[in-house]
């Protein structure tokens, strides 16, 4: 028996076959959708774990993770590790510039990984120290530090620029005190700094990613309400913010975020400290097109804030962490596709 379909007879056997193609590509969005978290390699470290560290990947196959608070020895280090994504393994790149330092920011522009800011347990203050590190020469730079020093800032990279936002002069760790609005951007080609419209309150440990030519800022740490589901967009045009849909999940102690432009496109915001200084294992993605957030992502395996946060090849790294505070390291290394 068969089926007529055009001027052409299918057996039962290829119509099953169609059948079953269709059903496959019609359930794609809910594959998509339940894809979860696998554990790789774990971060190395003298104690159990790196929390605060910076990361981004610098090349296909290649993550650069450096600074970082290790608490087996207690304290703030300068190591770069390299993570080689072909061979799940670690390698150990040339030391990072000093002071030591954790809870700064990062970004990759043109396969240089840029740090800025950050706390140290050397100087015990906030810093405002930019450094650059070339992984295909092993080399760092240092550049035109900030005007104003502070750690728990989130970064964003557009137009030729990279944004410092918000942050706090405080240096005991995430929502630590001393909260800051400043936004301040950096000029890549001439080396630097000027000053732009502040974010609406002050806030530190927040989280922030460019897309089209817009930075986007989510949750963060006020000194009147603590963890909070803020979330704003900034226009460069025209240096402005403007309110977009808040966090489902208040969330702070973001040193990364990464983002997809397969649907929408979005900003995936993971993990993160909670109300009370609860841990979270949260996967918030936020839908630029739509002005929401997908339900139902995955949780992460280990739930922490402080964590690097890389994207490359459709995937999203988690790296290290805290949880979430206190020393309380993570060596965990997860990753998502997106």
């Amino acid at each position: 028996m068969g089926v007529l379909f055009g001027s052409r007879r299918l057996s039962t056997a290829v119509l099953t076959g169609v059948v079953a193609t269709l059903t496959t590509l019609m359930a794609a969005p809910a594959a998509y959708a339940a894809d979860s978290w696998t554990a790789l390699a774990p971060v190395p470290a003298t104690g159990t774990g790196v929390e605060g560290l910076a990361a981004g990947a610098t090349s296909s196959t290649l993550i650069v993770a450096a600074y970082g608070y290790d608490n087996g020895p207690g304290f703030d280090t300068n190591a770069t590790r390299l993570y080689h994504i072909n061979t799940n393994t670690w390698t150990a790149g040339t030391a990072a510039p000093l002071p030591v330092r954790s809870e700064e920011g990062s970004t990759v522009h043109k396969g240089l990984f840029y740090v800025v800011g950050g706390r140290s347990t050397a100087t015990g203050t906030a810093l405002a120290d930019l450094v650059r590190y070339n992984s295909g020469t092993d080399t760092w730079a240092v550049l035109a530090s900030m005007p104003t020093a502070r750690a728990g800032v989130a970064v964003a990279k557009t137009g030729g620029g990279i944004y410092v936002i918000g942050g706090r002069t405080a240096a005991a760790g995430p929502c630590s005190g001393g909260e800051v609005a400043a936004v301040q951007r950096y000029d890549i080609a001439t080396n630097t700094w000027s000053t732009k419209a502040p974010l609406p309150s002050a806030r530190s440990d927040v989280g922030a990613m460019a897309i089209n030519g817009k930075i986007y800022a989510f949750g963060g740490c006020t000194a009147a309400g603590g963890v909070v589901s803020a979330a704003e967009v900034y226009n460069p045009t025209t240096n402005t913010w403007s309110a977009i849909a808040p966090l489902p999940t208040a969330a702070a102690g973001f040193y990364g975020l990464a983002k997809s432009k397969l649907e929408g496109p979005e900003v995936y915001i993971v993990g993160g400290e909670g109300a009370g200084g609860s841990t979270l294992g949260t996967t918030q993605v936020y839908n630029v097109t739509s002005n929401s957030y997908d339900p139902g992502e995955p949780p992460m395996l280990t739930p922490r804030a402080e964590m690097g946060v890389a994207f490359k090849g459709g995937k999203v790294y988690a790296i290290g962490g805290a949880m979430p505070c206190c020393g309380i390291s993570s060596n965990a290394n997860e990753v998502v596709p997106i």
